[in-house]
């Protein structure tokens, strides 16, 4: 459920919802945009990755609404020096803190600066910043998407995300400069009602540049171990398609259960809590 989003997005984007990356991309990406991720807690065999890249000169943005220490600066505690010095390594060139839920409504705002940057240079005989021959073999409905970018106003980008145009202009300057770039998120994007919105653009915004199928870029989401994206693989989503149910019913002769029309909601007084935030785990 943590990566239901980010399944369901990138099946409807590129057809399968997984990530395009393997571990060693990290160390060959220009450029990495972390969104709503926090390694230092959640994840942090990541941060020794991330370390590396930006100890070799990759430009680390991130998007996080709240300042993680992890993702400022990271002490190696596998180097001595680090482990018994106040010695540390810068992780996040850039650090952007967007409101709850906003990182959509960023991804838009960088993809409206570029866009307007593409136009220029088309405008002045130069070549476009997009790669266009990427665009015109393996993606549709460009020019669909990019109305919508233009219809979308600075004023509601802001609002929204909660940055300034300004920081999404810088923003976007280092996407620019960078051949390769790997966008990669966890549950600070996953988890909102538009989640699978925010996911698909992002996954745009990587198309209109051929992110994918190129070493050092694509896109990653992080989830929490190879059993989530092998059951993804294996069609166990949230909502199984009717053909998904209909061969596992086949297959082991005997039909799996229909959805309940009203499934039974148990009252929370019912359960006892277990900690001040009077969950009902």
């Amino acid at each position: 459920m943590c990566h239901e989003a980010s399944g369901t997005g990138l099946k409807q984007s590129i057809g399968v919802g997984k990530g395009t990356i393997r571990l060693e991309d990290f160390e060959h990406a220009d450029a990495i945009f972390v969104f709503g991720q926090n390694p230092g807690t959640n994840h942090p065999r990541m941060l020794h990755s991330l370390r590396h890249a930006a100890d070799r000169g990759a430009h680390i943005v991130s998007f996080n609404t709240l300042r993680e220490r992890g993702l400022e600066r990271f002490t190696n505690p596998q180097n001595p020096l680090e482990l018994l010095t106040p010695l540390s390594g810068t992780i996040s060139e850039t650090y952007l803190q967007p409101h709850l839920g906003g990182d959509m409504a960023a991804v838009r705002g960088m993809v409206k600066v570029l866009l307007e940057t593409h136009r220029q240079r088309l405008t002045q005989q130069q070549p476009g910043l997009f790669d266009s021959a990427f665009i015109t073999s393996h993606t549709a409905n460009v020019e669909a998407y990019l109305a919508v970018v233009d219809a979308t106003t600075w004023s509601e980008i802001e609002k929204q995300s909660g940055l300034g145009e300004a920081k999404l202009r810088a923003v976007a300057d280092i996407y620019q400069r960078s051949p390769r770039v790997i966008c990669t998120w966890a549950m600070g994007v996953t988890q909102h009602k538009h989640s699978v919105a925010t996911v698909r653009e992002i996954v745009n915004l990587q198309l209109l540049f051929g992110q994918l199928g190129k070493p050092g870029a694509g896109l990653c989401p992080v989830r929490g171990h190879s059993n989530v994206q092998g059951n993804h693989t294996m069609g166990i989503d949230e909502k199984p398609s009717q053909a998904f149910l209909d061969s596992l019913g086949a297959h082991f002769a005997s039909p799996p259960p229909p959805p309940r029309a009203n499934p039974a909601i148990i009252p929370l007084k019912r359960w006892k809590p277990c900690c001040a935030m009077r969950c009902a785990c």
